[in-house]
Protein backbone atom coordinates (compact mmCIF):
# COMPACT_ATOMS: atom_id res chain seq x y z
CA UNK A 1 0.00 0.00 0.00
CA UNK A 2 1.11 3.71 -0.70
CA UNK A 3 1.19 6.41 1.52
CA UNK A 4 0.55 10.41 0.67
CA UNK A 5 2.64 11.08 3.96
CA UNK A 6 4.31 8.95 6.41
CA UNK A 7 4.59 11.03 10.12
CA UNK A 8 7.23 9.65 12.61
CA UNK A 9 5.85 9.50 15.90
CA UNK A 10 2.47 9.27 17.50
CA UNK A 11 2.86 11.86 20.31
CA UNK A 12 -0.13 14.95 20.39
CA UNK A 13 1.74 16.45 17.51
CA UNK A 14 1.89 13.84 15.31
CA UNK A 15 -1.12 12.36 16.28
CA UNK A 16 -2.88 15.76 14.91
CA UNK A 17 -1.47 16.12 12.24
CA UNK A 18 -2.31 13.10 10.59
CA UNK A 19 -6.08 13.95 12.05
CA UNK A 20 -6.16 17.25 9.85
CA UNK A 21 -4.38 15.54 6.96
CA UNK A 22 -7.00 12.71 7.19
CA UNK A 23 -9.91 15.38 7.21
CA UNK A 24 -9.00 16.67 3.94
CA UNK A 25 -8.63 13.03 2.14
CA UNK A 26 -4.64 12.86 2.65
CA UNK A 27 -3.57 9.02 3.21
CA UNK A 28 -1.64 9.31 5.86
CA UNK A 29 0.94 6.24 8.00
CA UNK A 30 1.99 6.93 11.37
CA UNK A 31 4.89 5.07 12.55
CA UNK A 32 6.17 4.83 16.21
CA UNK A 33 8.86 3.21 17.99
CA UNK A 34 6.93 2.58 21.70
CA UNK A 35 5.36 -0.66 21.37
CA UNK A 36 2.12 1.23 23.93
CA UNK A 37 1.52 4.36 24.98
CA UNK A 38 3.69 6.42 27.08
CA UNK A 39 1.48 7.11 30.01
CA UNK A 40 3.98 9.65 31.58
CA UNK A 41 2.01 13.04 31.30
CA UNK A 42 4.57 15.75 29.96
CA UNK A 43 2.28 18.81 29.50
CA UNK A 44 -0.10 20.27 32.59
CA UNK A 45 -2.05 22.28 30.35
CA UNK A 46 -3.50 22.91 26.65
CA UNK A 47 -1.29 26.07 25.61
CA UNK A 48 -2.53 29.08 23.21
CA UNK A 49 -2.17 28.29 20.29
CA UNK A 50 -3.18 24.73 20.74
CA UNK A 51 -5.88 25.65 22.51
CA UNK A 52 -7.13 27.90 18.94
CA UNK A 53 -6.27 24.84 17.13
CA UNK A 54 -8.80 22.84 19.03
CA UNK A 55 -11.20 25.63 19.15
CA UNK A 56 -11.60 25.68 15.38
CA UNK A 57 -11.89 22.60 15.06
CA UNK A 58 -14.54 22.45 17.94
CA UNK A 59 -12.58 19.98 19.97
CA UNK A 60 -11.61 22.59 22.59
CA UNK A 61 -14.85 22.20 25.04
CA UNK A 62 -14.57 18.53 25.19
CA UNK A 63 -10.29 18.23 25.94
CA UNK A 64 -10.98 21.04 28.76
CA UNK A 65 -13.44 18.83 30.29
CA UNK A 66 -11.15 15.76 30.13
CA UNK A 67 -8.51 17.79 31.22
CA UNK A 68 -10.32 19.04 34.22
CA UNK A 69 -11.74 15.39 34.91
CA UNK A 70 -7.99 13.90 35.03
CA UNK A 71 -5.54 16.74 36.36
CA UNK A 72 -8.81 18.98 38.41
CA UNK A 73 -9.75 22.18 38.59
CA UNK A 74 -6.14 23.51 39.55
CA UNK A 75 -4.59 21.70 36.59
CA UNK A 76 -2.20 19.25 38.71
CA UNK A 77 -2.21 16.08 37.51
CA UNK A 78 -3.53 13.58 40.08
CA UNK A 79 -2.00 10.37 38.70
CA UNK A 80 1.58 11.97 39.42
CA UNK A 81 1.75 14.28 42.50
CA UNK A 82 4.70 13.55 44.70
CA UNK A 83 4.16 12.87 48.41
CA UNK A 84 4.83 16.19 50.75
CA UNK A 85 8.36 16.57 51.83
CA UNK A 86 9.65 16.30 54.98
CA UNK A 87 11.61 19.63 56.72
CA UNK A 88 15.08 19.36 56.38
CA UNK A 89 14.85 16.39 53.62
CA UNK A 90 16.79 17.19 50.47
CA UNK A 91 15.03 20.03 48.30
CA UNK A 92 13.49 21.90 50.63
CA UNK A 93 15.03 24.85 52.85
CA UNK A 94 15.86 24.50 56.09
CA UNK A 95 14.06 26.72 58.58
CA UNK A 96 15.57 30.07 59.90
CA UNK A 97 15.27 30.28 63.47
Amino acid sequence: MTYDVIISGAGPTGLMLAGELRLHGVSVLVLERLPEPDPTIKAGSINTPSGEAFYRRGLLPRLMAEQEKNMGPSGRSRRTRAPPRRPGSPGTSPRSG
